[in-house]
């Protein structure tokens, strides 16, 4: 019996229904966290911006870089960061709620600028109390008199330092402290308040509560002049005017204070500061980092497993041990090598030679020339259109209340999360729902629930903010035409992926575009999150919309679409979505 159906019955909390690493507990996100390749790199003297989808893992990444998290980690490089200290961080979420309350009120940008200053070192001051506190727990664990002298004494030094037109209440410890931040912020009403009441530190320079106390904190840190690095989270809620403060930190700041900035692909607005004249550079000022993953790479499927073993291990049924699973494909199970060619040969009972001539069947007269002619010509002819073969051919026999059993395993279930961990839960959710409810799971039940996650999600796009309509009707019409194109007469060479006819930046095409990319309906290339959409970019749809419109789970040969009806006769390779051709 497999593991997937071993727990049919279970009737206790799906593993799967946490998402969202904003709300976990840091024990939490130990558990389940798994270095990627870039998460080394952020230890560094160099402001930088990173962007990814929503849900890739930003908010994980960010909180790892403490040093109270690092010490959990099982690395010879976080041991090293840890035991030199050359690098010290704090978390700074900039809140939704925080942000929005900051754009309602009615006040001058020169005062609106002081606020977020207030808003930003307020947060700044109790992460720098948070980590300091944890730093104390850790010493107190060979010595707690120590750990409690270190605890007031830096107290002490930081209240004066922050407070020094406020030095009235009795502020003991770094509990203390934190309350009394808390208590002027969230007592000090934002519309009407007056700005003179804010201690002058908090509203005078971004990142003045770390500057201000850098000796003090070096020294209860025991190192060497540290970096400080800020990881500040959320920063697609920061609008254009609070963009120009941090630009302008970055621009001007000693390099000891660095910061790592986490938002949406194309949330970063501006490149301005508060200087009219001045701009920051990049490669100069700060440089952009895309913490995207790829589905196929092995940070991915590292972290997939990871997320995969250590919820499926709380789950234990009655008169069981806790599930022992060390892999996705351990709790999904496998076919064969695990590859498309085994689910296409269990689903179908064709053999290698079947296949082949099925190919070759289905090409055109030009293609099949190109195979008699060069032997070796036709291995790498089979090899680019074998995937888009499979799917043809499933698809036929998709009729009635047939249910195939296609879209399953492991890879698919990573694709279909586009390298996405919070889609990744959603999914698992999902399937192990279904697993504890359905008796004798297989495949089809996979390809069940596959089906109806990648339903939602196109489905869903309708209510992504401000462009969620637009989103999913042309994406949809898109969808439909390369389902046109891949299920045609001939076998060609098609995908998920387009280029459009036209240049879409120049008929006001950008606004739902960039909304699609930021929240993985839509893939580009790190180039184009960098530096900008272009006439000449290759857009791919979500795998979601593959499996919705039966297309190859592929990024090359793009097809050129066009945004305009009057183009779409134009060539056999034009596709209009506004053209209305249904499948």
């Amino acid at each position: 019996m497999s593991i997937i159906e071993s727990i049919h019955g279970y009737q206790g909390s799906n593993p799967f229904l946490d998402i969202n690493g904003r709300d976990f507990s840091d024990e939490a996100i130990q558990e389940e966290f798994c270095p990627i390749t870039q998460f080394w790199s952020l230890f560094n003297n160099q402001h930088e911006i990173l962007i990814g989808t929503r849900g890739c893992g930003k908010t994980f990444l960010l909180k790892m870089l403490r040093r109270s998290m690092l010490s959990k980690i099982d690395d010879i490089r976080a041991d090293t960061i840890v035991r030199e200290k050359k690098y010290i961080s704090f978390y700074v979420a900039l809140q939704m709620e925080r942000m929005a309350n900051l754009g309602r009120i009615d006040r001058p940008n020169d005062e609106k600028i002081v606020l977020f200053r207030f808003i930003f070192n307020s947060c700044l001051a109790i992460s720098i109390i948070s980590e300091a506190k944890k730093y104390c727990k850790e010493l107190g664990k060979n010595n707690k008199q120590e750990a409690t002298i270190s605890n007031i004494k830096l107290t002490e030094r930081l209240y004066k330092t922050w407070f020094t037109d406020n030095l009235n209440e009795l502020v003991i410890d770094l509990d203390d402290l934190s309350l009394f931040i808390n208590r002027l912020y969230y007592n000090f009403d934002f519309q009407k308040g007056n700005l003179e009441s804010i201690s002058g530190l908090f509203t005078s320079e971004l990142c003045a509560p770390l500057s201000s106390s850098e000796a003090i904190l070096s020294s209860f840190w025991e190192a060497d002049d540290p970096t400080w690095i800020l990881a500040i989270d959320e920063a697609e809620f920061v609008d254009d005017l609070y963009q120009k403060v941090i630009n302008s930190f970055m621009r001007s700041n000693p390099m000891h204070i660095i910061l790592k900035i986490a938002t949406l692909p194309y949330y970063w607005r501006t490149l301005e500061t508060l200087n009219d004249d001045v701009e920051i550079s990049l490669g100069n000022d700060f440089n952009y980092l895309i913490v995207d993953m790829d589905c196929d790479k092995e940070d991915f499927k590292s972290l997939t497993n990871k997320i995969c073993s250590n919820r499926l291990k709380k789950v234990v049924m009655e008169n069981q041990e806790p599930l022992e699973v060390n892999s996705l494909e351990d709790f999904l199970g496998t076919v064969g090598k695990d590859n498309r060619v085994d689910y296409y040969k269990n689903e179908t009972g064709a053999n290698d030679e079947e296949i082949h001539k099925g190919i070759i069947d289905n090409l055109s007269y030009e293609r099949k020339k190109d195979i008699d002619k060069e032997i070796n010509k036709s291995q790498s002819i089979f090899k680019k259109f074998a995937p888009i073969y499979y799917v043809r051919e499933v698809y036929k026999r998709k009729k009635g209340r047939y249910i195939p059993q296609w879209f399953a395993g492991s890879e698919v279930v990573r694709k279909v999360s586009q390298g996405n961990p919070r889609m990744f839960i959603n999914l698992m959710s999902q399937l192990f729902a279904s697993a504890t409810t359905t008796n004798g799971y297989d495949l089809k039940d996979q390809n069940k629930v596959i089906t109806d996650y990648a339903h939602d999600v196109c489905e869903s796009s309708k209510a992504l903010e401000k462009d969620g309509e637009e989103i999913y009707k042309k994406l949809s019409i898109i969808a439909k035409q390369l389902c046109k194109k891949t299920h045609g007469d001939k076998l060609l060479e098609v995908g998920c992926s387009f280029t459009f006819k036209k240049d879409v930046i120049l008929n006001n095409e950008l606004n739902w575009i960039k909304r699609a990319i930021s929240f993985s309906r839509l893939v580009v290339g790190d180039s184009e999150i960098k530096n900008g959409l272009t006439s000449d970019t290759k857009y791919t749809l979500c795998n979601a919309f593959a499996v919705e419109y039966w297309l190859t789970m592929r990024s090359d040969y793009p097809i050129k679409v066009s945004l305009y009806q009057k183009e779409s006769n134009e060539s056999n390779d034009q596709i209009s979505i506004f053209s209305g051709d249904q499948l």
